[in-house]
């Protein structure tokens, strides 16, 4: 169901940011959903992960829009070293208790 109006206008909100998008209830899921008219081959953006719709919910929009993908996949890629060396000083340290 399709969002018309909301206590902090998000959906009016999110339209300044771009004018295709628009917020629905997803029921089924019991969540909100962005999602862009013009979207293809699916109108989906983003799921809220939150229970209202309110700034975070434009916060996130934003973050997670196209235009941003690089820094995004930046962001995975230094998350991702990091538990890499993380995984690979724990191994060690285990492989050292046993020698021990």
């Amino acid at each position: 169901m399709e969002i018309k109006t909301d206590t902090y206008f998000i959906g009016e909100r999110l339209r300044e940011v771009d004018g295709g998008y628009y917020v629905v209830y997803e029921e089924e899921r019991g969540r909100y959903e962005v999602h862009h008219r013009e979207g293809k081959p699916t109108t989906f953006c983003v799921a809220v992960p939150y229970d209202t719709l309110d700034e975070r919910t434009i916060t996130l929009v934003q973050k997670t829009r196209i235009e941003n993908l690089e820094k995004i996949l930046d962001e995975i890629d230094k998350a991702n070293a990091k538990l890499e060396k993380t995984r690979v000083k724990n191994t060690l340290e285990k492989l050292k208790e046993l020698n021990e």
